[in-house]
């Protein structure tokens, strides 16, 4: 791949990735940890992608030869987890569940103003 398209293709995915992963980082903390195993499922379907993605723009950034491998590890990962998604969505579900419980319920401790 050309340097520059490359960079930039990596550059856009990291990006897109680190928006992605704070969000799930937002509901972690919100979410009680006596609860995290019923999000560990939707968890991992996020993470095996995810991970493949920083590999991929990581290789992309510093111009690897391994960038076209890991994008193409990349998009059967984010296959994958698609068809377990469409195949199971009660997975997705569940964690959507948990964390809308755990936002309504939480309310900060307004006592110490």
């Amino acid at each position: 791949m050309r340097t520059l398209p490359a960079r930039l293709l990596g550059s856009i995915l990291f990006g897109i990735v680190a928006w992605w992963k704070m969000g799930t980082i937002q509901d972690l903390h919100i979410v009680s940890l006596v609860h995290w195993p019923l999000l560990l499922p939707a968890l991992v379907l996020e993470a095996v992608p995810a991970t493949m993605a920083i590999a991929a723009a990581g290789a992309l950034l510093f111009n690897r030869r391994s960038a076209l491998t890991l994008l193409l590890l990349f998009a059967v990962t984010l296959g994958h987890a698609g068809a377990i998604t469409l195949v199971a969505p009660e997975i997705t579900v569940r964690y959507r569940d948990t964390v809308e419980q755990a936002e309504s319920t939480w309310a900060p401790d307004n006592s110490l103003r």
